[in-house]
């Protein structure tokens, strides 16, 4: 025996070690992940910890409610940030703290948008309210509570909200009105079921309540009806006994009799003894009332025997004062005198009945005892010798076991620290991660501005240019032109510098702003066209960076509209094409090729400046992103005869 017991209790020890490892596991897998995660995971990660510490860990529990509440905010998650506040109210609501329960559950209902969240937290609001004994506002949330589940068709959610209505109105005693929503739960139940049975019974208790017995007769049938039908056996027998209560008129005894007969054996066949006496004492008292004195004394003589049989104190007491009663209505003095010493020396019987039981049960040892002493003697020294023999054999099992369990316990306390050690390890390594991941983000943010600081001095410095050829030119009327237009180009750009990004609209002013320059230096020879295919609110939102765009017009003029005979024509086109924003540079000049060989070779590092610092910003600006801007260069060709080049600047985009 020692040996299965301590068996047990190892393999449950093992066991619960077991499940109580692998949930530890699940946390601390939950807590590396949420440290790893992106704050859009977060709330529902901690959810999820709130979930499996919920009646284990009710520190952490809240803690990890708070979290939930806390990273739906950052992330703008209205669904988590509900949930996660419902969560602390449940949590309050359990330990009784009624008016932080109550606080926190209004609080998270702005944050649903399902009616059938909306409704279980106005049930929850309800549960709140009924326990602090504000019943009128228990009643509103359950009216708000039902009407949300009505709008979702949620039947079992409607009969819920109805049946507790009508129990807290009931309790209120206002009966009409619970009858009003028992009505409406008996119209959501679509056939015939335990549950319809039982409302029927309840509304005919509150008719009984508003003293209406022909409404309480008519449900009370219904119930027994349903009762009947799907054999609700014990619940027919009440229905059975509640219309023989409502049964007063004197022509219909016999109908009540029949109706407590009907009661009595359901309660045969079961077997409920307590309901059989109660049922043999209503019997006694309607006949004893109706003077039917050998009758009442039959059903109540039999009570008395089924409750001798249980030796019921209580049952006994109350049968005999209705003994006692009946054999003074029917004048017999003397049974009367006896059922009252029965009723005052029944308590000291039942103590005589101990008394005489412990007495034999005495005897009956002592002749046990007596009949087996000479054989115990005899076995004694045998018993004795395979006793100790035994006793020796289960403590050495049982101390090889236990050494077993120290065993098995020190190899899973080892196993869980070098798991624990693991776990810090890998947090530690994620967390340097993060920083080296924060410190080259910075850098190449850095970088990027550092880069855009260059730029922009090296437009002002071609600029400058060619201002200076129109002054060489002695055109002091376009000079002043010029310089004004520059001065409004230079507000734009300085303005444009102290953001990371501007949007179509305002690159499109800059470089209306710079072409209506280079259309000054050049002349009428020089169109610079712009078109906008992308809609008047994308092109608000949509943010590019600044001073991105311009660099190739100015090669294009500089180096492929320059060296160009006749009319100069630039094409600059957004639209938008798949996931992108494209932007499309398209001009009629020389060409990549001719232009290479008329370049002055001292002249092309500066010149190819911009692209090659536009090229920069690309590479830094598609670091660490999946989606990259891309950039196309194509050469327009007739015959082998250059006419002209296109770029194509594609920016990610992915529309709503």
């Amino acid at each position: 025996m020692l040996q299965k017991t301590t068996l047990l209790i190892l393999l449950l020890f093992i066991y619960g070690n077991s499940l109580y490892s692998q949930r530890r596991q699940e946390i601390d897998s939950l807590k590396v992940a949420l440290i790893k995660a992106d704050i859009s995971e977060k709330a529902a990660i901690s959810h999820k910890l709130v979930k499996l510490y919920r009646l284990k860990d009710t520190v952490q529990q809240l803690f990890y409610a708070r979290k939930t509440v806390n990273y739906s905010k950052e992330a703008r998650n209205q669904k988590y940030q509900g949930i996660g506040t419902s969560e602390i109210g449940r949590y309050y609501l359990e330990r009784g703290n009624l008016d932080s329960a109550y606080h926190q559950f209004s609080n998270a209902l702005p944050y649903f948008q399902s009616n059938n969240t909306q409704a279980i937290t106005y049930s929850l609001l309800s549960t709140t309210e009924s326990k602090r004994g504000n019943f009128k506002n228990a009643i509103q949330f359950l009216i708000k509570s039902d009407s949300l589940f009505s709008l979702e068709n949620n039947k079992r959610g409607m009969i819920s909200s109805k049946i507790n209505l009508s129990a807290i109105l009931t309790g209120q005693e206002d009966y009409k009105v619970a009858i009003l929503y028992l009505e409406q739960a008996e119209q959501l139940i679509s056939n015939k079921s335990k549950s319809l049975g039982t409302i029927y019974f309840n509304m005919s208790n509150n008719y009984i309540y508003l003293g209406d017995t022909i409404n309480a007769k008519k449900y009370v049938t219904k119930s027994i009806l349903i009762r009947d039908d799907i054999k609700d056996s014990l619940g027919l027998a009440y229905s059975y006994s509640t219309y023989a209560k409502l049964i007063d008129n004197v022509k219909d005894f016999d109908v009540k009799i029949l109706y407590l007969k009907k009661s009595l054996d359901i309660f045969k066949k079961i077997g409920s003894n307590s309901n059989l006496v109660n049922s043999y004492l209503n019997l006694g008292n309607i006949y004893r009332e109706n003077r039917d004195f050998n009758k009442a004394e039959y059903y109540l003589l039999i009570a008395q025997e089924l409750s001798n049989k249980n030796i019921s104190y209580e049952v006994n007491r109350s049968l005999l004062v209705e003994l006692q009663l009946l054999y003074q209505d029917q004048k017999k003095w003397k049974k009367a005198h006896t059922a009252l010493l029965a009723y005052n020396s029944f308590k000291d019987s039942i103590i005589n009945i101990e008394k005489l039981k412990i007495t034999k049960d005495l005897q009956t040892k002592y002749e046990t005892d007596r009949i087996l002493k000479d054989k115990e003697l005899a076995e004694s020294n045998e018993a004795l010798a395979e006793e100790k023999a035994e006793n020796n054999k289960s403590y050495a099992i049982a101390i090889a076991l236990l050494g077993a369990l120290i065993f098995a316990i020190t190899i899973l306390l080892f196993y869980r620290f070098k798991s624990k050690k693991k776990q810090e390890a890998l947090l530690i390594e994620l967390q340097e991660s993060e920083k080296r991941l924060k410190l080259e983000q910075q850098t190449r943010v850095s970088e990027l501005k550092a880069l855009q600081a260059q730029m922009n001095p090296h437009f002002v410095f071609n600029a400058l240019n060619s201002i200076q050829d129109l002054i060489l030119l002695q055109d002091i009327r376009n000079s002043n032109k010029y310089l004004g237009k520059f001065s409004d180009l230079i507000r734009q750009i300085l303005a444009a510098s102290s953001s990371g990004n501007i949007s179509i609209n305002e690159e499109l002013v800059m470089l209306q702003l710079y072409a209506e320059l280079e259309q000054l230096r050049f002349g009428n020879q020089l169109q610079i066209n712009f078109k906008n295919d992308v809609s008047e609110t994308i092109s608000d939102d949509f943010m590019l960076p600044p001073m991105f765009i311009q660099p190739y017009i100015e090669n294009a003029l500089k180096h492929g509209l320059r060296q160009k005979e006749g009319d100069k024509v630039i094409n600059v086109q957004f639209y938008i094409e798949d996931r992108f924003i494209v932007c499309k540079i398209e001009d009629n000049g020389i060409g990549r090729e001719k232009a290479k060989q008329l370049k002055p070779k001292d002249t092309m590092k500066h010149l190819g400046f911009s692209t090659e610092a536009n090229q920069e910003r690309v590479d830094l600006l598609n670091a660490q992103k999946t989606e990259k801007i891309r950039i196309e260069i194509i050469d327009k060709t007739n015959n082998n005869i250059a006419e002209g080049t296109t770029v194509f600047l594609y920016f990610p985009f992915y529309e709503m």
